[in-house]
């Protein structure tokens, strides 16, 4: 129990946005935000610029994965175990290329 004096009952307790402003200061906890915000703008229009349903469909459970993750990364450093790492930002660069892509005419 790490902080039991802080919140009692507690077994484990980690923040990756935390431990990023801890490592990098404010300048990396700035950057790193911008990076996300940037990620979940660009998502959500990935998932509008689908004209397929099928392909909205999975670019719309892509983003949620995201949002998922992220949400998950308040509490806990997911981040920390490299393949949730790489499956992210894979996940990420599906969904933005779903979203970028042309249907041929």
């Amino acid at each position: 129990m790490n902080n039991k004096d802080l919140i009692p009952n507690t077994f484990y307790m980690d923040n990756y946005w935390l431990k990023t402003a801890v490592e990098m200061g404010t300048m990396g906890i700035i950057a790193f935000a911008v990076l996300i915000l940037t990620l979940i703008v660009w998502s959500i229009r990935s998932v509008k610029h689908c004209k397929d349903y099928d392909t909205r469909l999975i670019t719309a459970g892509c983003f949620s994965g995201l949002c998922g993750v992220l949400v998950h990364n308040l509490i806990e450093n997911v981040f920390e175990v490299p393949y949730m790492v790489v499956y992210f930002w894979v996940i990420a660069a599906i969904l933005l290329y779903f979203g970028r892509r042309r249907q041929k005419a």
